[in-house]
């Protein structure tokens, strides 16, 4: 155990000592900063000679959505959501239609009720289209409500249909759906919902450190001819290659961590850690998940950390097949840049499996959109015989790093019989 600790600390130093590796972490720590601080620090909103930064110019809205936390999305809370539209805007300015058929009415246009979070109202509500005096004949007795999570249903149904989900996958999420608590209840999250905006950004950060940073882990020996001295040592066999490969995962989940930590410490700084506890679908209101936004973010930094281990997995064992660094480089930087802007869009036979294996691949998956995917993966041992997307990439990713790892030890094992 001491060998290997000695080995693992130094090739750990290896690793740190590449400057590119420090450039890289200088410049992408700067830019979660820039990002997270953009509201504060720039100007948002200007109105005449008046301008704000876009996080002052929010603040009554937080201020007020706060206050209302803990609200029931029920009838009495929609109407009055809803009067403000119309008294406001159809009594002052005449407008007829100021409702439309997804109209955000809990967001910009309901300030006074529910502000700073947008919770849209679904595929024409019983409101679209009235103008003032129809809806004071039916405020009070119209089933808003009802209305509301029937129409929100059907429109998720609408979305499982377009990926063409077989009909038990439609059984599966309908079963999802009669678990989800209604009415639902309105929290403020808005630092939640900052974190889960990051998380690609988080994603698309840690393939370049990987492969910017571990590229040169083996092929940088093969290179400097002091190969064969270590593959022949009393060491060089399996700890020395396991002490690169977890020198190398420790270094990628570092940087992540460092990122990930900035970006929730000043999303919480900023906008607080209320709404842990609320619902997705406050966010994402045709997800049929049972998700709240904290657990939401602790499932999408958990991926995040399986998708590092599979980029450094993947940068070592090209280093090692490949004994180039700057092919080791090309190639993960340059697939998940292919694979940021390559689709398949859902259909059936291979075209479907393809399709869903695209979209299990972190570029596409580790980002908060993805909770919308209602494709299911068939699974004997998963409760209700089916896994999520996001519960088949944990698996998937763990597994493609397992056989990486051992990939790149059969390489390694090789070399040590036949040279290079």
């Amino acid at each position: 155990m001491k060998s290997f600790k000695m080995l693992y600390g130094y090739e750990l130093r290896k690793l740190l000592t590449r400057k590119l590796l420090w450039v890289l972490v200088a410049v992408f720590t700067a830019l979660f900063v820039l990002m997270g601080m953009t509201d504060v620090w720039f100007v948002g909103v200007s109105m005449g000679e008046e301008s704000w930064t876009q996080y002052a110019f929010q603040a009554p809205a937080r201020a007020a959505s706060r206050h209302v936390s803990g609200t029931a999305i029920d009838d009495t809370a929609l109407r009055a959501a809803v009067d403000p539209c119309f008294s406001d805007f159809v009594k002052e300015n005449g407008w007829e239609n100021p409702v439309g058929d997804t109209y955000t009415v809990l967001g910009d246009y309901a300030g006074r009720a529910y502000p700073g979070q947008e919770w849209p109202f679904c595929v024409s509500p019983l409101w679209a289209g009235m103008d003032y005096a129809d809806w004071l004949a039916v405020r009070d007795t119209a089933p808003l409500a009802a209305d509301l999570y029937t129409r929100r249903r059907r429109a998720a149904e609408v979305e499982w249909n377009a990926y063409l989900l077989p009909a038990a996958q439609k059984e599966w999420w309908q079963a999802q759906e009669d678990g989800l608590p209604t009415p639902f209840v309105w929290q403020y999250a808005q630092g939640w919902q900052k974190i889960l905006q990051e998380v690609n950004a988080l994603n698309i950060t840690l393939v370049v450190i990987a492969a910017g940073g571990l590229a040169a882990a083996f092929s940088v020996e093969a290179e400097r001819r002091t190969d064969q001295l270590l593959l022949t040592s009393r060491y060089g066999r399996t700890p020395l290659y396991a002490a690169k490969w977890l020198a190398g995962a420790t270094v990628t989940l570092a940087a992540g961590a460092l990122f990930a930590g900035i970006t929730c410490g000043i999303a919480f700084a900023l906008y607080g850690t209320d709404g842990a506890n609320g619902i997705i679908q406050l966010s994402l209101p045709f997800v049929s998940r049972h998700l709240t936004f904290g657990r939401a973010a602790a499932v999408y930094l958990a991926l995040l950390a399986l998708a590092a281990l599979l980029y450094s997995a993947l940068t070592l064992f090209l280093s090692e097949l490949w004994q180039n660094a700057a092919a080791a480089l090309a190639a993960v930087a340059g697939s998940m840049l292919f694979f940021q802007f390559f689709n398949i869009d859902p259909g059936r036979g291979v075209r479907g499996v393809l399709s869903q294996l695209l979209y299990l691949l972190p570029t596409k998956i580790v980002r908060s959109g993805s909770l919308e995917d209602p494709r299911l993966v068939p699974c004997p041992l998963a409760p209700g015989g089916y896994l999520t997307n996001l519960q088949a990439a944990a698996v998937l990713y763990l597994l493609c790093t397992a056989l990486l790892a051992l990939g790149g030890w059969a390489l390694w094992r090789r070399h040590q019989v036949r040279g290079r």
